[in-house]
């Protein structure tokens, strides 16, 4: 994968292509979904919100199924609370929806049934942010950042398990690692945020399970 993907620089620099011709009636496509997913989740549960607040307290790891813990109704809410979030959190920050951040919100918006809510998505978000304003990472565009953030939520779980701290160093520590892992693999990876992610869980969780069993024998 190396030499393919060291071959393949010779040929110059990837120039992505990206529309946003079609980001009002994406933003109206996700709206309309988001909607609707809301809606039939309300419905389904009886028409109230009860399940909601002790989802948002779930901490994600894994097995997390929202369906089986919780019921489909609050799960389908959930859904559509994560895919507002992010779409609020895409226009905040100056993006337009183009097919690869609506790929990416939909691809978030289903792994909201299976441990993703915003309580421990946020600090993920706020973290590859704070990564960028202080310049840990080489990615300066838009685009980029978003693209990021959102496939960074894979490491919600830290966040919900380890706290929203241990979230906002997960998400600067994605941002400062997917941007630079790209050469490793000369792209062939298509699963950049993921290959980055998987690295970021392997270095921390064992550091933060250290750290809490230090603080448990301090405390005895």
């Amino acid at each position: 994968m190396l030499f393919v993907g060291t071959d393949l620089a010779d040929f110059g620099d990837y120039l992505p292509y990206l529309t946003t011709e079609y980001s009002s009636f994406l933003l109206f496509f996700l709206c309309g979904l988001c909607g609707l997913l809301f809606l039939t989740g309300y419905l389904l549960n009886h028409r109230s919100f009860q399940g909601l607040a002790h989802l948002f307290d779930v901490s994600g790891k894994l097995v997390t199924d929202f369906v089986t813990i919780f019921a489909l109704g609050v799960t389908l809410m959930n859904m559509a609370i994560m895919g507002m979030l992010l779409l609020v959190f895409i226009y905040l920050l100056g993006g337009q929806l183009s097919g690869p951040l609506l790929g990416a919100v939909l691809t978030v918006v289903g792994f909201s049934a299976f441990g993703n809510h915003w309580k421990n998505s946020l600090p993920i978000l706020i973290g590859v942010v704070l990564a960028t304003r202080l310049g840990f990472t080489t990615e300066t565009s838009t685009f980029q950042l978003l693209l990021t953030a959102i496939f960074g939520t894979s490491l919600a779980p830290i966040s919900g398990y380890y706290g929203p701290i241990a979230g906002i160093f997960a998400g600067i520590a994605h941002a400062a690692l997917v941007s630079n892992i790209t050469y490793l693999h000369g792209g062939l990876n298509l699963y950049n945020n993921g290959f980055s992610s998987g690295f970021v869980a392997a270095a921390m969780v064992p550091l933060l399970d250290e750290i809490n069993q230090i603080k448990r024998r301090m405390n005895q």
